[in-house]
């Protein structure tokens, strides 16, 4: 039966209605064992159930088991609440020893008012809870305070007759087995324990009576403690001489605090006297006694200055109560503002009509209270909303840290996850306090891991960056400057590849793998400039050749005849001036010589043999003789 309850149990939490969850959690306890659903009546295990209802059934429940989970709770309402239904007072005590919940344990000791139970709770408490401690001893101080008052005549008599040294009544003693127990005693009995080592003191010396003379060890064994005792009794004799010193000094100060109308110093300033004078005997205790109890009458009158004070203080502080019922105060602000009020009221401690009083406050402090409830039901279900989306993002980002190849990271896509978790992580708050440090501690433990692993990423890229940057720097030293600008632009290609670093390195490395690759290319840079010079000087050499090839095409037959040799070296000049590497940027050029030499030796070859050259010449020279001739004969005939 107990294996299906629990398998119902984890179940049922995934259904969506709060209303729904809250009437089979009613189901299962009746049904089921309470125990097994402790962590969510005392609101450690969130299942979407406002604390009113767990409250409500958490009440219904037997007192241990209500018990069990005063203990577990960390919740304010939830503690005051369940630990208002307890009425046992072990039970009270265990709340104030073990409970988890500071408030589970301040109300625990307030409804404690057993003597013995507080007594026990200070000397087990003491040095451990500070708060509960501070209770404590404003309980028993009061407690002291009235048994004064109620005890004055015992109080006068105190004043006038001796304090009788305080004494272990007589008692059978049997040494052989009484004084193994007395030993244990003293051994840790300390000097400080006046009243005990008086009592002890007697029964040693009636021991040492009772074992005179024997003949086993008890007479040894005796006087061993006998000479323990006097250790003690004179450290103890320093000890009420400190605690005299004290004691005066505390006086002082219970005279000017009574002076000045100091309750909050006065009453424990005499309970500290009262502690002092229990520790002392003798003419010392009855002195102290005498000088503490003239300051009893103004005590009990600044007490019941201090109750009428606080009678006015709370009835002040129902009217505040009272106004809070009609203020336009936000929720948040008014629930800590009658949290505050509350406060006030316990430092107020009791007052006249105590009772009637309070139930009047709280009465009133319930009906203020009653707008906030709304509020934080409704901040509980967007904590409840936010807690589930910040799961999520740790389930996006643990994912993601899965997905990742840790040997090619892509420091881009990391980046954007990052940022957007963190934006969104920021979004989806508040959360519970009871489930932040957990959900805290996931999410931070895989944004740390994902950031180290893009740190060691964009080390291993500038480590890479750095080796290209040092290899383009030695290829800017060789010769061979076609192989150097070939590497070059290799290591351009796969520098791409290579993943980021940080904005600054990346610009820094750029810039000295950059100027290493200018450095390669600036000389090849030098030698383009050389060779368009040197092909500018060649095509100006070539056009002149041209131009007198131009002119030789022009000439007249003889003179062209007589050109054949400067035609040759000019075409030898042209071939030599015309390199096969720059043929093509001297197409034009190189056309231009072929079309003329092309007509230059045309022409050479349709000129006339020199014989019927020379006969033309001596035909030509002849017909001018005829002519001249034939001029000069009409001249004459004329």
């Amino acid at each position: 039966m107990a294996t299906d309850t629990r398998e119902t149990k984890q179940i049922s939490w995934d259904l969506q209605d709060s209303q729904e969850k809250l009437r089979l959690l009613t189901l299962l306890i009746v049904d089921g064992q309470p125990a097994d659903y402790t962590d969510i009546l005392a609101g450690i295990e969130d299942v979407g159930i406002a604390v009113e209802p767990l409250i409500e059934i958490a009440g219904s429940l037997p007192a241990d088991t209500q018990v069990i989970i005063a203990l577990a709770t960390k919740s304010k309402p939830i503690a005051e609440a369940l630990v208002s239904n307890i009425t046992s007072i072990d039970l009270l005590v265990n709340l104030t020893l073990n409970s988890k919940s500071v408030h589970a344990r301040k109300n625990a000791v307030l409804a404690i008012h057993d003597h013995a139970a507080l007594t026990r709770l200070r000397d087990e408490l003491a040095g451990k809870d500070k708060t509960v401690c501070r209770i404590l001893e404003e309980k028993l101080a009061a407690e002291r305070l009235a048994t004064t008052e109620k005890d004055q005549r015992a109080a006068h008599e105190i004043e006038t007759e001796p304090v009788a040294e305080s004494a272990e009544p007589p008692t059978e003693i049997n040494p052989k087995q009484d004084l193994p127990e007395i030993e244990k005693e003293l051994d840790k009995l300390s000097f400080k324990n006046t009243a005990r080592l008086n009592g002890l003191q007697n029964t040693i010396n009636r021991l040492r009576r009772m074992v005179a003379d024997s003949k086993d060890d008890l007479e040894e064994r005796t006087e061993n403690l006998h000479g323990v005792l006097e250790d003690k009794l004179k450290k103890n004799k320093n000890y009420q001489d400190t605690l005299k010193q004290s004691t005066e000094d505390l006086l002082a100060n219970l005279q000017k605090a009574l002076e000045e109308g100091q309750s909050h110093d006065a009453l424990p300033t005499w309970d500290k006297i009262q502690g002092n004078i229990s520790n002392t005997s003798g003419k010392l205790r009855i002195a102290l006694q005498s000088s503490a109890n003239q300051y009893k009458s103004k005590l009990i009158e600044l007490r019941d200055w201090k109750v009428f004070a606080a009678t006015e203080k709370k009835k002040e502080l129902i009217k505040k109560m009272q106004h809070l019922l009609e203020s336009k105060m936000h929720a948040s602000e008014k629930s800590k503002y009658i949290g505050s009020m509350h406060k006030e009221w316990k430092v107020l401690g009791r007052s006249n009509q105590n009772e009637e009083l309070w139930r009047e406050f709280k009465k009133v402090s319930d009906e203020a209270y009653e707008p906030c409830k709304a509020y934080f039901t409704q901040r509980k279900r967007i904590m409840i909303s936010n807690l589930k989306a910040r799961r999520e993002i740790c389930e996006k980002l643990e994912a993601g840290l899965t997905a990742t190849d840790n040997e090619n990271i892509n420091i881009s896509a990391l980046n954007k996850l990052l940022h957007s978790s963190d934006q969104e992580w920021k979004q989806y708050a508040p959360i519970e306090q009871s489930k932040i440090k957990s959900l805290q501690k996931r999410f931070y433990a895989v944004v740390n891991h994902l950031r180290r692993l893009r740190k060691n990423a964009l080390r291993h890229n500038g480590k890479q960056k750095q080796s290209f940057i040092t290899e383009a720097s030695k290829l800017s030293e060789l010769e061979d400057n076609q192989k150097a600008m070939n590497e070059a632009k290799r290591l351009q290609r796969e520098w791409k590849n290579i993943g980021p670093t940080s904005y600054k390195e990346d610009k820094k490395y750029w810039e000295e793998f950059r100027v290493s690759c200018d450095k390669i290319f600036a000389k090849r840079n030098q030698e383009i400039d050389a060779a368009r010079a040197t092909l500018q000087e060649t095509g100006k050499e070539l056009q002149k050749i041209l131009d007198s090839l131009t002119k030789i095409g022009e000439l007249e037959d003889i003179a062209f005849r007589g050109s054949r040799t400067e035609y040759q070296d000019l075409q030898q000049s042209f071939s030599a001036a015309l390199d096969s590497k720059t043929s093509k940027q001297h197409k034009k050029l190189l056309d231009g010589f072929n079309n003329l030499k092309l007509k230059i030796d045309t022409r050479f070859k349709t000129l006339p043999d020199k014989k019927w050259q020379n006969l033309k010449n001596t035909i030509i020279e002849k017909a001018q003789f005829l002519k001249t001739l034939r001029i000069r004969t009409f001249r004459q005939q004329r």
